[in-house]
């Protein structure tokens, strides 16, 4: 039986791909598959899952027929998959060899999600306690733990069951936060189960060019659909409505201020600031959290309290 199923999205993985799928296929736990989804890369990259198909039978090779980007390629994945959990690893990453096994081993017949690494040690003082679910919502939401799938596995039909899959990150960004956002708030309105490993197993291969440092990922219009998303997803949880505000507020504060400074970068701040003032006319989701929701700066850093600042006051304009 195969326990847990990793999806692996592949374009130009280049020379960090081979490291990557050594640190899965030589995991202490055995019965797992590695669905290697190849998106059209133009590097080499499908010779390799290839050729590390033809020695190891549980490399599974799916060809995308287009580039479906990142969150698509993760939903083929997930269509495939045999495991009674769902893990995904990015093609540059590592995996310390333990991490699979580590975490089935705290999961039982109920679990619903296994947390691990920084969002794990985050959760790791409320284990077992009936506020877990709706704490690992609201640590999702306002942004303040990691908001990876790549640490986390997920009982495969639980995920089929509720239709719960990435966002085409061709139009919105932050695909991660959304379909952790989407799974937490299914487990808490199920009143599910969440387990959880406190240590970090996933090694982020920093080089550089990491999608979600690229002015593309953090596109104004990008962000606004993922907070619209967000936004969607929070109104169908149901939790405190006073701490779901303020979560949605810190959340969509961050996002689109790490926008607004790829904006500035690429466009400069006079434009930066219009489409923040026409997010506000419009009424879109982003801008009715900035203008509605009662403003709070724990946790934010003082540049983020000044953008704070100066959002609100757009908003009295707008």
């Amino acid at each position: 039986m195969v326990k847990v199923s990793v999806v692996v999205p592949i374009y130009n993985a280049g020379k960090y791909l081979a490291p990557c799928l050594d640190s899965l296929l030589n995991q202490t736990l055995k019965d797992i598959e590695v669905i290697c989804v190849l998106d059209c890369p133009s590097d080499g990259s499908e010779k390799v899952v290839e050729e590390y198909a033809k020695k190891d039978d549980r490399v599974v090779v799916i060809y995308n027929d287009h580039n479906l980007h990142v969150g698509e390629s993760r939903n083929v994945g997930i269509r495939n998959a045999r495991g009674i959990y769902i893990g995904f690893s990015d093609h540059d990453d590592l995996h310390e060899l333990d991490m699979y096994e580590k975490m089935v081993e705290v999961a039982n017949d109920d679990t619903l999600m296994v947390v691990s690494g920084l969002l794990g040690r985050e959760l790791h003082k409320y284990d077992n306690m009936p506020c877990l679910n709706d704490e690992a919502y609201l640590a999702v939401t306002a942004r303040n733990a990691s908001t990876h799938v790549t640490t986390n596995i997920y009982r495969r039909d639980f995920i089929l069951d509720n239709h719960i899959f990435f966002i085409d990150n061709k139009r919105c960004s932050i695909e991660d936060s959304i379909f952790n956002s989407r799974v937490l708030s299914s487990i808490v309105n199920a009143k599910g189960l969440i387990s959880i490993v406190p240590q970090c197993f996933y090694l982020h291969v920093d080089y550089g060019g990491n999608q979600n440092k690229s002015y593309d990922h953090w596109r104004f219009d990008k962000v606004m659909n993922a907070i619209d998303e967000l936004y969607k997803i929070a109104s169908e949880t149901r939790i405190d409505s006073s701490k779901k505000r303020k979560a949605l507020f810190l959340g969509s504060l961050k996002t689109l201020y790490t926008s607004f400074l790829r904006e500035k970068n690429e466009r400069g701040i006079v434009s930066s600031y219009r489409l923040i003032k026409n997010m506000i006319k419009e009424k879109k989701a982003c801008g009715i959290i900035m203008k509605d929701y009662p403003m709070t700066f724990n946790g934010l850093s003082i540049s983020k309290c000044v953008f704070a600042v100066i959002v609100k006051l757009i908003c009295k304009l707008y």
